[in-house]
């Protein structure tokens, strides 16, 4: 068979004829004619294009005779078989019988097929192609010769009417069969015209495996007509030790005669984004498509796994995660820490009045949370809330301040905690306000006693108290003045008035703590009587 075809997707043209059968003309061994035999023709030729470097013994051609001023057929479909050196009748009935001289046109193709008899629709499927014998006879060609016969060996030059798709499968690691699905596989030739009909119909079409370069790459190639491939349906099915289906990575438009490489990725890279500072991972490198790739993060201290992104978009929020490599992928880990917790505490109102209330206590924690190192949320917390005093009760968040009956300003500090850290709320209560009686009963502050000469007593009616807030409290007082006089609580003694005068003394009181002062005048007469030493 010729196999020079180069091209990856070679594109066949099938042609039928009408057959002229049985009216064919007779064919007669007379005086100058003799036997024509073909042989291939190498060198400059532009059908040149074989897949291999020649015919093998034993492939066969069918051969179309016109005779182009009458029209007459003078071969339909004869086979034609190669010996090695030349094409030659496979039987007496395919031989055909020419005279120098005479103007005949021949019309082959290749390979063979019984009852192809109409040369203007030569029908030819591209079939299985796992084995170089199937590759081989999916190759279609035809070659034309028109020129008088001078010579019973007529030289064809043929041209490849199929197109080769070929697929490198790059880093081949355990690919052993390659098919290509959704393919036209049948045309129809017309060897008159050259024009060729492919049919709509598609199938799956199993590769031949051409080539191995090494441990590197393996190349397939596939022999159909030519046609349109397109990376939506014709995938390219690769069975080994993982079986998978991979895509081209463009539409390609494949020509008769000509070797196309149909680029496809076989390995994928799956890349990882480091954090270093919140952990390691292992598992990024180049896979096989439709192998299994695991990455796995180990978290540093301070840290806690986010997830596995891929842009911007969690796919997995375990440490490790598994998938099938389908195309390059890129992930980051993500790592989460936190910030210090902030407590905050304020009270409301944070002041009252001596008569006390309520007062609420408001407790918030929040701290900032980082993914891999950009601020993404805040956190936030609930504090429990101590504390309390003589006056100061906390039920809940509420604190109740009872009276303050003292002269003096009161408060109360409150805690809140959460997270180790601690904010405070004083609430303050003002003092109770005081009022100071100081007075004799009638209410005034001035009080006169007339007595005898004689050393004598009297009791004094005096109200003196304080008053803070709704509390009341007795106050004692001090006393000061003429030294006759004495004073003690509210009795009042005197001493004898030693002269014949009318004397009059005073007496000041002053009220403790406020320094309130009343007063008191004893005016006492003078002795009548004389004293008489004995």
């Amino acid at each position: 068979m010729i196999r020079s075809i180069k091209p990856i997707v070679c594109a066949v043209l099938l042609f039928s004829f009408s057959s002229c059968g049985d009216d064919a003309a007779e064919k007669e061994a007379v005086a100058g004619s003799g036997l024509v035999t073909f042989t291939a023709v190498t060198g400059d030729a532009e059908t040149r294009n074989t897949q291999e470097s020649s015919f093998e013994t034993g492939d066969a051609i069918g051969v179309f005779a016109i005779e182009p001023k009458t029209g007459v057929y003078w071969a339909v479909n004869n086979e034609y078989i190669y010996d090695g050196n030349t094409f030659k009748p496979a039987t007496e009935a395919d031989n055909i019988i020419v005279t120098v001289g005479t103007d005949f046109d021949f019309y082959i193709y290749y390979p063979f097929k019984e009852g192809q008899t109409d040369i203007t629709a030569i029908s030819h499927s591209a079939g299985d192609q796992a084995e170089k014998s199937g590759w081989l006879s999916a190759d279609f060609m035809t070659a034309t010769y028109t020129e008088p016969v001078l010579n019973y060996t007529i030289p064809l030059n043929f041209r490849h009417r199929l197109s080769t798709v070929e697929v490198r499968i790059e880093r081949n690691e355990g690919v052993r069969e390659a098919a290509i699905e959704n393919v036209k596989r049948t045309s129809r030739f017309n060897l008159l015209t050259g024009e060729v009909v492919t049919d709509e119909s598609r199938g799956n079409c199993r590769m031949y495996r051409y080539s191995q370069q090494g441990d590197a790459t393996t190349v397939f190639r596939v022999t159909v007509p030519a046609q349109t491939l397109t990376t939506s349906s014709n995938y390219v099915a690769l069975t080994g030790d993982t079986d998978i289906k991979l895509r081209g990575t463009s539409d390609m438009v494949t020509l008769a005669g000509q070797i196309h490489n149909y680029s496809i990725d076989y390995k994928k890279q799956i890349t990882v984004l480091d954090y270093t500072a919140g952990g390691t991972t292992t598992g990024a490198g180049l896979y096989n498509i439709g192998s299994t790739c695991t990455v796995r993060a180990s978290v540093n201290g301070g840290y806690e796994f986010a997830g596995w992104y891929e842009a911007g978009r969690i796919v997995s929020d375990a440490v490790q995660y598994s998938f099938e490599v389908l195309t390059d992928r890129t992930l980051e880990p993500k790592y989460r820490n936190y910030g210090g917790w902030s407590v905050t505490l304020t009270a409301n109102p944070s002041s009252l009045g001596w008569k006390g209330g309520n007062s609420t206590l408001t407790a918030g924690a929040s701290r900032d949370v980082f993914v891999n190192g950009i601020k993404e949320s805040s956190q936030t917390g609930s504090p429990s809330i101590t504390g309390g005093s003589d006056g100061f009760f906390l039920s809940g968040n509420t604190v109740t301040v009872a009276e303050n009956n003292t002269a003096s300003a009161r408060s109360c500090v409150f805690t809140a905690s959460y997270g180790g850290n601690s904010a405070t709320a004083t609430i303050s209560q003002e003092a109770a306000p005081v009022s100071y009686y100081f007075s004799y009963t009638d209410g005034s502050t001035t009080h006169s006693e007339r007595t005898e000469a004689s050393a004598g007593s009297f009791t004094l009616s005096i109200t003196s108290y304080k008053v803070t807030g709704n509390s009341r409290r007795d106050l004692s007082w001090s006393v000061s003045g003429d030294s006759w006089i004495h004073v003690s609580g509210s009795s009042v003694s005197y001493d004898e008035n030693p002269g014949k005068e009318i004397r009059s003394g005073n007496v000041t009181l002053t009220q403790a703590e406020s320094g309130k002062t009343i007063t008191l005048t004893v005016r006492q007469k003078g002795k009548t009587s004389v004293d008489i030493d004995p």
